[in-house]
């Protein structure tokens, strides 16, 4: 399947996924176990619900108002303050980023949303990616030209109380006009964008490398691309992890050095001197189709890749994970091909200690026990899409396993983000089992949709002063059907009149002492 064709399969399934889970519930407040291999409706195994939030209540904007469909979400990363001692999950949507707090991962809650870089109409991108470096995060969205790289200064989110807050960037680089995807290596501040188009600095899609010295004003810094790979032999690269080698192979010790995924082979770049960049080896692999991403053991010793159309095109009989031994670097060796129980499309892998967490598509996250290095075993899973486990793109794009609490963030494309706990035995976490209370429940919303009037009844866990605002989606206030004390624990009823509004979507929030919390109505003429 060429880019293009991969582009317009993607674009297909988002238009089927943004009217999937419209009406999801998120779950907050109280960890559900996975017993008899369900964890409230999600299917899993050695896996527990910790929360979970909707795209509404991540501030997804609703793109279709005649269904209610919001945009849905791709990749994911995350940041630990070391001041506060906060952590917060960086959730991407097509059409921007949504700021989590999941310090306490069974009451997560958004703290703020950063809009993509918009030139002139165009406000989605199926694809973008996120990484953080120096407490600034860094943005790139595919297939959107213009949009560059942006960059946030995340300790603003520290500032945040109440409602929450639509940024602005801090920082913006145009040295690309659009990105696949990028990697940070945090041990010497360099971004490694791949995928790139329209780079004033540099003619192939391979490494374009930024100096992040100065996280608000990156500077282009060299760019590399080996025509040996990629499918139109211009060394595009889909996906990339650069490190400061630390494995078995003296040669490269102490080298930076690139593994990366290019469509047609894996290669390894060593990218120590910005001024003399070389291939050192590419390598690959029976029925190739789309060679995607990969990730190191922490030893450095082998690299777990993906491949994301070959179960698509039938050319793996099941889930295929590749594993390479790399203690040779300039000569990698594939040393098994670990297939699944099932034939989901995979996606993201990431390695934790002895684990590979993979965000599997419509499979959900699935855990690998890697102890033995070239002999995965899988030994957890968590279906984020509970609605069909058939061959597509629907489901978990990505996952973030490197909380401190231990927790595991996972974005659902369509439903929205999920907070799991692993109770695999060796899997380090630290998140109590016992239950955290509720700050506020909805209990109904009826009817909706309504043509005049509809009723919210909720309840709260502490007596407090309640305000319930009535918004339209652009953010506008229409009414305010509720302010006044709330009783803990007392059903309480609010009428909501729609009056001379316009038929539409609009958003009720319910803003307390302690917590904030929305949902939607629908209201037709």
């Amino acid at each position: 399947m060429k880019r293009s064709e991969l582009l317009r399969a993607a674009c297909l399934a988002i238009l089927f996924t943004c009217t999937v889970g419209v009406n999801a519930q998120s779950v907050t407040g109280q960890r559900v176990e996975c017993v008899d291999g369900m964890a409230g409706a999600y299917a899993c195994s050695s896996v527990d619900l910790l929360s979970f939030l909707s795209l509404e209540d991540l501030g997804s904007p609703v793109f279709n108002p005649d269904t209610g469909g919001r945009y849905p979400l791709n990749d994911m990363w995350g940041w630990y303050d070391d001041d506060s001692g906060r952590e917060f999950a960086l959730v991407g949507r097509v059409d921007g980023v949504s700021f989590v707090d999941v310090t306490d991962p069974v009451n997560p809650f958004l703290v703020g949303t950063l809009p993509a870089h918009v030139t002139g109409t165009r406000v989605a991108s199926t694809w973008r990616d996120l990484k953080v470096f120096n407490d600034h995060a860094f943005i790139v969205a595919d297939g959107f030209a213009g949009h560059g790289m942006q960059v946030f200064d995340l300790r603003r989110l520290l500032d945040v109380s109440g409602d929450p807050v639509e940024f602005d960037e801090d920082g913006h680089y145009a040295g690309v006009s659009s990105t696949h995807n990028l990697h940070i290596n945090e041990d010497t501040g360099f971004a490694y964008l791949v995928g790139a188009r329209g780079a004033a600095n540099c003619t192939g899609p391979g490494l374009h490398i930024v100096d992040l010295t100065s996280p608000a004003n990156p500077e282009h810094e060299a760019c590399f691309s080996d025509p040996e790979i990629g499918r139109g032999s211009d060394g595009y690269l889909h996906d990339v992890q650069c490190v400061i080698y630390d494995g078995p192979d003296t040669d490269h010790q102490g080298r930076e050095l690139c593994f990366g995924s290019g469509e047609t082979a894996v290669t390894v770049t060593d990218v120590t001197t910005k001024t003399d960049m070389f291939t050192i080896s590419t390598a690959t692999y029976p029925n190739v189709s789309y060679a995607h991403q990969g990730w190191l053991d922490e030893e450095h010793t082998f690299f777990y890749q993906n491949d994301e159309l070959d179960e698509l095109g039938g050319l793996a009989p099941a889930t295929r994970t590749l594993v390479w031994d790399v203690t040779d670097v300039d000569d990698p060796i594939l040393v098994k091909e670990y297939l699944s129980v099932r034939s989901n499309i995979d996606h993201n892998n990431y390695v934790k200690d002895d684990f590979l967490l993979q965000s599997n598509y419509s499979a959900g996250l699935v855990l690998l026990d890697i102890a033995q290095r070239d002999d995965p075993v899988e030994v957890g899973r968590f279906d984020v899409y509970p609605e069909d486990d058939d061959v597509n793109f629907d489901g978990t794009w990505s996952n973030y396993p490197y909380f401190r609490s231990g927790a595991v963030g996972v974005t659902s494309r369509s439903i929205g983000f999920f907070m799991v706990a692993p109770t695999i035995a060796g899997y380090q976490i630290s998140v109590g089992t016992e239950e955290q209370p509720r700050t506020a429940t909805l209990l109904d919303v009826y009817p909706n949709p309504f043509t005049e009037s509809t009723t919210v009844e909720f309840e709260v866990d502490r007596s407090q002063d309640v305000r319930v605002r009535m918004v339209d989606m652009l953010g506008r206030q229409v009414a305010v059907p509720f302010d006044g004390p709330v009783v803990a624990g007392e059903r309480t009823t609010v009428d909501v009149h729609a009056g001379s509004l316009p038929a539409g979507v609009y958003v009720l929030k319910f803003s307390g002492e302690d917590f904030v919390s929305t949902t939607s109505v629908v209201l037709t003429r």
